[in-house]
């Protein structure tokens, strides 16, 4: 009487849905986004070191230009200091 309630392996496959076979993941495509992103990351990591490299030159040639600036503007002023004479006292 009991096996009548017991399903046959027949009978449990026919009422049991198939499984659904879910999307494979397209790897491919995910490499090739991935892969693309680096190099966009690459090429623009390189664009800002050289910019960084362009401003430190620009820098050193601005701090070059101010020391020649201060010096030439110590020599006009010793050379205004010897050509003048002091005030009149009074």
């Amino acid at each position: 009487m009991l096996s009548l309630f017991k399903k046959t392996p027949s009978a449990a496959a026919a009422t049991d849905p198939a499984p659904v076979a879910a999307p494979a993941p397209d790897l491919r495509q995910a490499v090739q986004s991935i892969a693309q992103a680096a190099s966009r990351l690459g090429r623009d990591a390189a664009e800002v070191r050289g910019l960084i490299e362009d401003s430190n030159q620009v820098n050193q040639r601005q701090v070059q230009a101010l020391q020649t600036l201060g010096s030439q503007l110590g020599e006009v002023q010793r050379a205004q200091g010897a050509s003048v004479p002091p005030p009149p006292r009074a």
